[in-house]
């Protein structure tokens, strides 16, 4: 179970990884879009420089949770595979186990 787990982990940091490396920290500006009032073109602020600067701390922040959480499962997951002395449990033994 840890190992499906830990995959899902890993996708996730990835996920969270790639959208915060697009994203140039210091090159961040106020998103505008342009919309057509009648003859007359507005310009409107969708998202603030500081609204998305936010957005990414929280990413990061959620980064360095699961990245945390990352490291707690291959820590349970190496203790139990010194437990029982590097073998794998096969499926039967598992649902036994699982009951």
């Amino acid at each position: 179970m840890i190992i499906e787990e830990l995959d899902w982990v890993d996708a996730r940091l990835a996920e969270i990884k790639k959208d915060i490396d697009v994203k140039s920290y210091s090159k961040i500006e106020d998103r505008v879009i342009s919309l057509v009032n009648g003859e007359k073109l507005i310009e409107k602020v969708v998202a603030t420089e500081e609204a998305q600067k936010e957005a990414i701390r929280k990413s990061l922040r959620e980064y360095l949770l699961l990245l945390e959480s990352a490291d707690k499962l291959r820590s349970q997951e190496d203790a139990k595979i010194a437990a029982r002395g590097n073998t794998v449990v096969n499926t039967q033994m598992n649902n036994l186990i699982k009951g």
